[in-house]
């Protein structure tokens, strides 16, 4: 089995208060950045500037909108962890240990 040149990150963000405004992702692992896909069917992918969070649970569940971390400058194995950081407009910077998981455990965990 060949290295993964990329990774789909999907994680749950739970925002009170005012909502906030998730404006950009960054990883040591890789070159990050948020997408959506371009049309219902799921056909393509583009990267979008900033994803605006109302009140209460937005899941990025790896299709529609999720984080893209390309180039990859090492393997992380099922099991490991992707680090990402998070900007958010309100809350500041928030760092993630994401675990890697195959896509369907993925799904499972996130409730999909």
């Amino acid at each position: 089995m060949s290295a993964a040149h990329s990774a789909t990150a999907g994680f749950e963000i739970d925002v009170d208060g005012q909502g906030d405004t998730l404006l950009g992702v960054s990883s040591p692992a890789g070159r990050a950045g948020l997408h959506a896909t371009k049309s219902a069917t799921g056909n393509g992918m583009q990267p979008i500037p900033a994803l605006p969070l109302g009140v209460g649970r937005t899941v990025l569940d790896g299709r529609a909108v999720h984080v893209m971390v390309d180039d990859l400058r090492t393997d992380i194995p099922v099991g490991g962890t992707l680090p990402l950081e998070l900007r958010f407009a309100r809350a500041g910077t928030v760092t993630l240990q994401v675990p890697v998981l195959r896509f369907s455990e993925a799904l499972s965990v996130l409730g999909r």
